[in-house]
């Protein structure tokens, strides 16, 4: 389970950084 939980937190932060850049790149 701690490590379906980190897995799931790595992947919520790649999603947010992939955001951060888009949104960078749009300004």
């Amino acid at each position: 389970a701690i490590t379906h939980c980190h897995v799931s937190q790595n992947a919520m932060q790649m999603s947010e950084s992939r955001l951060n850049l888009a949104r960078g790149r749009l300004r």
